[in-house]
């Protein structure tokens, strides 16, 4: 059977009535909605004929809702094995706290030394004293390492990271790309040569 409805009317999804998507809808004068019996005092819609010619299926999370880009050709480096910023950074004020924020970074990285010494390149949320967004174990204890077992005294590649971060938080947020040498001698760094670095915070609907 099919009903038209003369005005607003909320229909709330539950085991006596199932709605597309399992939500609660609320009708418009002239919607039509049809529907079939599956059970005593049980039916089910299936299908509609709405008068803006929309769906009562609202969508989900995982729309863009804001985008935030920096970008620098400064170059960076250090020889200590502690996490060190490079200087290349990102805010972004999410409107939710079910928000999640997406993060790209495209950078060169680079190791110069002349024997086979390792460097590693990280996320924080917050300063590099915050949270590390790739931190692991072993050697790279961030999102990537690089060793130069190549023996040249220079070796340089580009670098691509991407991760969706969960910050459960409206306040500014400032995400930090961070550098370490391994064995503490080494040196690591970023954007040598002046080449240019991105970083993009975007942030998605998480409702």
């Amino acid at each position: 059977f099919t009903l038209q409805f003369d005005g607003a009317l909320t229909l709330t999804h539950g085991s006596s009535l199932y709605l597309p998507g399992a939500t609660n809808f609320t009708t418009e004068a002239n919607d039509c909605l049809s529907f079939i019996a599956t059970a005593a005092n049980t039916v089910r819609c299936t299908g509609y004929a709405l008068k803006d010619g929309g769906s009562p299926v609202v969508a989900g999370g995982g729309k863009l809702l804001q985008v935030v880009q920096t970008s620098s050709i400064s170059s960076a480096s250090t020889t200590s094995s502690a996490w060190t910023t490079s200087g290349i950074t990102v805010t972004i004020t999410p409107a939710s706290t079910s928000n999640h924020v997406l993060l790209l970074v495209t950078t060169s990285m680079n190791v110069q030394s002349s024997s086979t010494d390792f460097g590693c390149i990280t996320l924080f949320r917050g300063t590099v004293s915050g949270t590390n967004l790739g931190y692991g174990i072993g050697l790279a204890q961030g999102f990537t390492g690089m060793r130069n077992s190549t023996g040249m005294s220079y070796y340089n590649q580009g670098l691509n990271i991407s991760y969706l971060d969960s910050p459960s938080t409206t306040s500014a947020q400032v995400y930090t790309l961070a550098m370490r040498s391994a064995d503490n001698s080494s040196s690591v760094g970023v954007n040598n040569g002046a080449q240019r670095s991105t970083f993009i915070a975007m942030e998605i609907d998480g409702t």
